[in-house]
């Protein structure tokens, strides 16, 4: 009986395991980070460096829906 290859599923599966449930919060946190990096470099690229206004006359409803 090959116990070393039992014993390394296991391990997979745990390992998996945290991942998916005790680091849920880290990665939320990683993406969120990774959503307002990329939100900062549309505001950098495409509004002046200035917070995108949903009230701004400059642009159409249609950059302010995208």
């Amino acid at each position: 009986m090959n116990n070393s290859g039992f014993g390394q599923k296991i391990y997979s599966f745990l390992l998996a395991a945290y991942e998916l449930y005790l680091r849920t919060p880290e990665r939320s946190l990683n993406k969120a980070y990774e959503a307002a990096l990329k939100i900062q470099k549309i505001e950098n690229e495409h509004f002046n460096g200035n917070k995108i206004d949903s009230n701004s006359t400059t642009y159409s409803s249609n950059v302010i829906d995208y």
